[in-house]
């Protein structure tokens, strides 16, 4: 039993160190296996003379990593689509999603002109219907006599009906006249003890509009002095504004003046130097001949040329026709690009004390 136990926990081990190593070994191959990618155009000479246009221009850009297992691109002139295969296998195409779209949206079209052009059944069978309930009912009050019958005996329980109400109607008549009699005199009485009451309310407005004139008078003068103080507070508020953006600015220059701050950008700064290294190409080689309307332009685009030859050298090569307006040349440029280089670097600076300080420090400038 113990043997068997410790078999199982053999093989267990067995299969997790394999699933770490496997962890491992795939880590370092994304970290340290670089990138590669390959940008070449070739650009026939385009001009008047020849006819041709920048469509009979070609070009492609194509990218790999680990002995091409993955890789993709895109080319022109073609289909204008970014692809990426594993294995000669297409896992991503741009055009293909689009065409997926397109699709969807066709179909969608299709159902609604059905919704559109589809023929209600249900309405016709329901004017059918209706048809057929009106000549029923025809029918049916042309064929029976009962009805005439029922409708004597209620015209005669509606004359004798009639009669009551009327009856009702001329006692309420005269029970109204004697109630409008009693309503005059008490209006009369009303209208003798309103008078004495209108000369008190008299009084009481007079009142009332001394006092309330006073009040809009005092109102009035409350605004008047919150007007003048309105400059005050503005003044004062731009006043305390201004120290405090004249004290982040300087506690601003004395950051950017400290020894700390001179050590983080030196760091930071030759990092990104290595950052965009790892970006750049390793080979360029570019030959361009143009030539343009105005002769001017032309010589203006060389001399800056110059400015920039130092730096550029033999890569770079621009050929000039001063009598010819004509674009032509061709383009190669490789290179590759490692994870590893830009995570190190992109740690490095994280994690150093002088830039940690720096940070916090603008922080606390920026909050007070």
């Amino acid at each position: 039993m113990l043997g068997v136990l410790l078999t199982i926990l053999k093989v267990l081990g067995i299969i997790i160190l394999s699933i770490i190593g496997l962890a491992l070994v795939i880590l370092l191959l994304v970290l340290f296996v670089p990138i590669r990618y390959r940008i070449d155009a070739d650009i026939p000479e385009i001009s008047k003379e020849s006819g041709k246009t920048i469509k009979d221009a070609s070009g492609f850009f194509k990218f790999s990593w680990l002995l091409h297992i993955i890789n993709g691109g895109i080319e022109y002139p073609g289909e204008l689509a970014f692809k990426i295969r594993v294995f000669c296998f297409t896992v991503f195409n741009s055009a293909g999603s689009d065409k997926d779209n397109d699709d969807d949206d066709s179909s969608d079209s299709e159902d609604t002109l059905d919704d559109e052009y589809a023929f209600d059944y249900k309405s016709v069978e329901g004017l059918s219907d209706n048809s057929e309930s009106s000549e029923s009912n025809d029918s049916f009050e042309g064929t029976d006599n009962s009805v005439s019958i029922e409708t004597d005996t209620d015209n005669a329980g509606n004359s004798e009906g009639k009669a009551a109400i009327e009856s009702d109607f001329d006692n309420s008549d005269d029970q109204s006249d004697k109630a409008d009699n009693e309503s005059d005199i008490d209006d009369n009485t009303d209208a003798d003890s309103d008078i004495g009451d209108s000369r008190d309310e008299w009084d009481d407005d007079e009142a009332s509009t001394v006092s309330g004139f006073i009040e809009k008078l005092g109102q009035l003068f409350n605004k008047v002095i919150e007007i003048i103080k309105i400059p005050q507070h503005v003044f004062t508020k731009i006043k305390c504004t201004i120290s405090s953006i004249c004290g982040k600015i300087e506690l601003i220059k004395n950051t950017v003046e400290s020894p700390i701050f001179k050590r983080a950008f030196a760091l930071a700064k030759k990092h990104l130097i290595k950052i965009l290294k790892n970006f750049l190409p390793r080979k360029i080689d570019i030959d361009v001949s143009y030539g343009l309307d105005d002769p001017a332009t032309t010589a203006d685009i060389m001399s800056k040329y110059g400015m920039l030859y130092p730096w550029i050298g033999d890569k770079i090569r621009l050929n000039p026709y001063f009598d010819k307006n004509l674009v032509e040349g061709t383009v190669r440029i490789k290179g590759k690009i490692t994870l590893f280089g830009i995570i190190y670097s992109v740690a490095v600076v994280y994690f150093n004390k002088d830039v940690k300080k720096v940070i916090k420090r603008f922080e606390r400038i920026m909050k007070g």
